[in-house]
């Protein structure tokens, strides 16, 4: 007997200027409100739901059923937001009832991991990897929405129109979604001045204690407007990220000392480090979607070491901390090189994939 069941397709989230300088300003956009929201340094994640079911997915597919991504099968917000959504469409399906709604996004962010304060690492209500290092938000693994598309019966295969700003914030709220608020609200004139050197706002929001000022500063903004204009050329709508350039997609430089030595090539890294170096290092692989962290544990040895890796279909990406120091291109997500201080006396060394 067939189904009836509605299979959903996916479609990634819309792809954001970089600054305003590619940005023809019209005289709709100089009188309309815009909002700038903090930009969430962590990873894609959003939840799509149609009559049948609700899906999770990542930047650029949906994830199976059993695949723990930055372990969000156990956290807080997974036990009640899949019901909740379902709420969520059903109040978009009746807000709209014009429009014949079949499938809608709710986009946001999984964040965390990892908070520190006057030295101490907080412990988080159950173990986990930190989503990114660069920004601490909370030990616990958390998600916030920031936005919310939908589809039509007559929409093609990818084509997702979104809600107003103002729309999206009325609805996270009734139905008690978290998520981003606006940090500043007013003419686009503004927004181009707004200041980008801010601790986030994040952890206080979330009752964790405050950090020193300058010490967690955000990765940057999201500025766009309350309610969507309509574009006749390109369609869409006029959404820009502002990043502060320790976070901007350029190739970071790699600090070359004495006692540094080149990396070997992600691959053979991840096949070599699997096993044993030698009999003091050991070294564990943690699975979690398609991210591996690989710690060597050995206090004598090399103490809080750790390589946090990313792996995608065609590109990898080191985000590395302690005794470790890499080059990549964060538009890409593909490494350049890696530098480690070698940890035992066998050194391991190999030509990059290029």
């Amino acid at each position: 007997m067939a189904s009836n069941k509605e299979k959903m397709k996916f479609i990634e989230y819309e792809k954001m200027q970089n600054s305003f300088s590619r940005l023809i300003v019209t005289k709709e956009m100089e009188k309309a409100e815009w909002t700038v929201t903090e930009k969430i340094h962590g990873a894609n994640f959003s939840f799509h739901i149609n009559k049948d079911e609700v899906k999770v997915a990542r930047r650029r597919d949906f994830l199976n059923e059993n695949e723990n991504f930055f372990n969000h099968l156990d956290a807080e917000f997974m036990r009640t937001y899949p019901e909740k959504m379902r709420q969520v469409f059903e109040d978009v399906v009746k807000r709209y009832t014009d429009k014949q709604i079949k499938h809608i996004t709710v986009w946001g962010e999984i964040f965390g991991g990892l908070y520190e304060v006057d030295g101490e690492t907080l412990k988080g209500a159950k173990k986990c990897s930190p989503v990114q290092l660069e920004v601490l938000y909370t030990p616990n693994i958390e998600w916030v929405a920031y936005d919310i598309s939908y589809k039509t019966t007559d929409s093609k295969t990818t084509e997702q129109e979104y809600l107003d700003y103002e729309v999206a914030l009325e609805i996270f709220k009734t139905n008690e979604i978290f998520h981003l608020k606006p940090l500043f609200v007013g003419r686009i004139n503004e927004v181009f001045d707004y200041n980008l050197r801010f601790d986030s706002t994040l952890p206080k929001i979330l009752g964790y204690p405050e950090l020193p000022k300058g010490s967690n500063i955000v990765e940057g903004v999201v500025a766009k407007q309350m309610k969507n204009l309509k574009f006749k050329k390109g369609g869409g709508r006029a959404i820009v990220k502002l990043k502060n350039p320790e976070f901007a997609e350029t190739i970071l430089p790699v600090p070359k000392a004495k006692g540094w030595r080149s990396a070997v090539s992600p691959r053979r890294l991840v096949a070599l480090i699997s096993a044993p170096l030698s009999n003091k290092i050991l070294a564990i692989f943690m699975v979690t979607g398609f991210r591996y962290l690989i710690t060597q544990k050995n206090k004598g040895v090399a103490p809080n070491m750790s390589l946090a890796l990313t792996l995608a279909p065609s590109s990898i990406n080191f985000a590395a901390h302690c005794k470790c120091f890499g080059c990549f291109d964060r538009s890409t997500n593909f490494v350049f090189a890696l530098y480690w201080r070698p940890v035992s006396s066998r050194v391991v060394e190999a030509p990059l994939i290029t």
